[in-house]
């Protein structure tokens, strides 16, 4: 099964240089981007160990999205 996600606007999710990135110097491991885009779009996972987020499936983050 295809992902909803695979596609943006007919153009594959994969040719779009749009993702986030976790800078671990400047991540406070607060969690919310997890929060934010970690439920329904499964972008980021949370690293126990380090406290701190991770991004899990890039090509998930809405292209156009300011939430980070």
């Amino acid at each position: 099964m295809v992902s909803e996600l695979a596609t943006w606007h007919g153009k594959s999710r994969s040719d779009i240089n749009w993702h986030p990135i976790v800078d671990p110097k400047k991540c406070t491991g607060c969690g919310m981007c997890v929060v934010t885009c970690g439920e329904k779009r499964n972008v980021f996972g949370y690293d126990r160990s380090l406290r701190k987020a991770v991004v899990l499936n890039p090509d998930n983050c809405m292209v156009g999205c300011n939430n980070c």
